[in-house]
């Protein structure tokens, strides 16, 4: 789920606020608090927004099927939700308090944090966390993937629009792309928290959630994919493949019917498109044809 789809939820309630508050800083918790007040206050005056940014937002957000009776209230849910999170990513990232890193396409980055811990944030990726309030509270937020080693001594936790990862000292590897949310653990043990269940790995275990489904698996690789230079895949949908290409070449794909649900078991290389694209067409069967370096049509 991304963070607009579940801004758009909360706000409608089928989330509560104590699920929500765990996907959010103190800070942006209380703001989306107080503008919730504001889009009550705004349905009950009944004013309708111009139809163009409706449609414009609306094509940004999925929303759920609703009955007629309160599509208003889902129009003005699904516009202020993007308005709360235009509202508080611009106040949260400039606010100077507030350490932001974020990497380019196919580039990646070392991260020292404030207590020592170390975090190397993957391709097309954002991390930040309050420098303020490190002390209390070291949360960090990611966007994408990064691998953590993590100082023992205070809770520390990573919090993405798919789910957290909780830990008191290791080393675990996390991504989030799209609705796709995997967590590896290299050392230690780690605690990953979704909206649906929490999920205790050890050492050599990692657990991979997409469409509403989890799945808990070993694993016997020892280095994460960011220092491997590779992306390891079990049993992964095409789409989240592609988007790891995507993120570290800078490419588009097109699709001309190739079933992107199919699952994918290997590792796709970091710098090398073509030897990439040769073993996952090879081993799912389709063909591709790479186009000005920039479109990559893919096909049965």
């Amino acid at each position: 789920m991304n963070k607009e789809t579940l801004i758009a939820r909360w706000m409608a309630g089928d989330i509560s606020d104590a699920d929500f508050k765990k996907y959010m800083s103190n800070e942006d918790f209380t703001a989306y608090v107080k503008l919730r007040k504001a889009l009550q206050l705004y349905e009950h005056t009944q004013t309708e927004m111009p139809d163009k940014v409706y449609q414009n937002i609306k094509s940004k957000i999925s929303k759920p099927k609703q009955t007629s009776k309160k599509i208003n209230y889902v129009k003005l849910a699904i516009s202020v939700a993007a308005v709360l999170l235009l509202f508080v990513s611009v106040n949260y990232f400039l606010s100077p308090s507030i350490f932001s890193v974020e990497t380019a396409y196919g580039a990646s980055q070392k991260v020292e944090l404030p207590d020592g811990s170390v975090a190397w944030l993957g391709a097309h990726s954002k991390l930040s966390y309050n420098k303020k309030n490190w002390n209390k509270n070291k949360k960090i937020n990611l966007i994408g993937s990064a691998y953590f080693e993590v100082k023992k001594g205070q809770k520390f936790e990573v919090i993405t629009p798919n789910g957290n990862v909780s830990v008191l000292g290791t080393k675990f590897q996390v991504k989030s792309i799209s609705d796709l949310f995997k967590t590896v653990c290299f050392e230690g043990k780690v605690l990953v928290h979704t909206l649906k269940k929490d999920i205790v790995l050890k050492a050599g275990e990692s657990v991979q959630k997409y469409d509403h489904q989890m799945y808990k698996q070993p694993v016997r690789y020892k280095q994460p994919d960011i220092q491997a230079k590779t992306t390891r895949f079990a049993q992964t949908p095409l789409t989240y493949v592609l988007q790891e290409l995507e993120n570290h070449y800078n490419v588009k794909f097109k699709n001309e019917g190739v079933d992107t649900q199919i699952l994918f078991t290997g590792s796709v290389p970091h710098h090398n498109l073509k030897l990439g694209l040769d073993l996952l067409s090879k081993a799912l069967s389709f063909k591709y044809k790479i186009i000005d370096n920039q479109l990559i049509i893919i096909k049965p």
